[in-house]
Formats: C-alpha cells, sequence, structure tokens
C-alpha cells in the first residue's frame, strides 16, 4: 500500500515538469532523498503523517523548482537543498500547529467566563498584542472591555460611567470578547 501511494504520489509530482530531463533527474533525487528527507522530517515533527505532509510539501516545492536543481551540479549540494526544503516544510507545518494550539479554546469566546477572560488571553498573548488588538475594534467595545477588564469595574459601574444602560454594556462586553477574539485569531492564522 505505502510503495503504491508513493508511486501516485511521484507521478503527481512528475506531471509538474515539463521535460523529460527533469523528470527523470526527479525521478532519481525522489527515490535516493524521500527516506532521508522523511527521517529529517519525523525528528522535528514526532508525528509520522505530519512528516510525510511535510516532505510531500518539500517535493511538491522541488517539483515547482526543478530549474534551479537542474543548474546545480554537486552532488551534495543538492542533497542539501533537498534536505534544507523538507526541514524548511517541516518547520512550517510545526509552526503552524503551534498557532492551532495556541488558539484552542477562542473559537467559543463566548463561552470563557467573564472573570477568566483576559487571563485565557494573557496566558496566550503578548501584552502588546492584545492592547494593538483591543485598539482595532470598535471604540463603544474597546471602552467596555478595558474599564471591566483593565480597570476591574463591574458592570453597572461601567454603564453608569459610560452613561449606557446595563443591559447595553453587557451587549457590548459579550460583542467586544468575540470581536478581539476573531481579530486574535484573523491575526494569527495569517
Amino acid at each position: 500500500m505505502e510503495h503504491e501511494q508513493g508511486s501516485i504520489m511521484l507521478a503527481l509530482y512528475l506531471a509538474l515538469l515539463d521535460d523529460e530531463q527533469s523528470r527523470c533527474r526527479f525521478e532519481g533525487l525522489y527515490n535516493k532523498y524521500r527516506k532521508q528527507m522523511l527521517t529529517l522530517a519525523l525528528s522535528i515533527l514526532y508525528n509520522t503523517h505530519d512528516a510525510e505532509d511535510a516532505v510531500h510539501e518539500a517535493f511538491l516545492c522541488i517539483a515547482r523548482n526543478m530549474a534551479v536543481i537542474d543548474k546545480i551540479t554537486n552532488e551534495t549540494d543538492v542533497r542539501n537543498y533537498l534536505l534544507k526544503t523538507a526541514k524548511n516544510a517541516s518547520l512550517n507545518i510545526l509552526s503552524q500547529k503551534k498557532k492551532r494550539e495556541r488558539l484552542v479554546g477562542l473559537e467559543s469566546v463566548s463561552d470563557i467566563p467573564d472573570d477568566s477572560f483576559m487571563q485565557a488571553l494573557a496566558d496566550k498573548f503578548s501584552y502588546d498584542d492584545l492592547v494593538e488588538v483591543l485598539r482595532e475594534i470598535n471604540r463603544d467595545y474597546f471602552d467596555v472591555l478595558y474599564y471591566h477588564y483593565v480597570m476591574e469595574l463591574t458592570l453597572p459601574e461601567v454603564a453608569e460611567l459610560l452613561g449606557r444602560k446595563l443591559c447595553t454594556v453587557k451587549q457590548q462586553l459579550v460583542r467586544g470578547k468575540k470581536l478581539a477574539a476573531a481579530k486574535i485569531l484573523a491575526r494569527e492564522l495569517s
């Protein structure tokens, strides 16, 4: 099964190449270095599926840039290029994985209790990042979040200070939390 899947992937990569010489060279490189690249990816990612994804991404990149590899005549330099490509693909996957882990729980921000909302954000993000995100949201929501979480005023105190109804302030707090979390998610995933 693994050999069959490898043949399918090789055919996919070869379809990206224009000339027969590049296809022959690519096939040789694939057969010679695939296991080394997989071992390297596994040493970074500690997960077989992620390592296979990294090697796949690396070979796609290599196929797209075969003209560069065709110019390299020294076999050691070719090997280093391929392994560096696999390493970079692995590090990219690791980075995305870490971002997703940091963001777990922010999707359901309305479920986070008020008293732990800012703590949940502070545990995952730097103070400067939080302040920058809060400054980007609508001023009405910013004011409610700021006075409630930073100045530690109760919601009735915030309502009185801002001259708004308590129910309005509560709704702005919920919407402000959602906006802040959405902006943080968007920033982290970009």
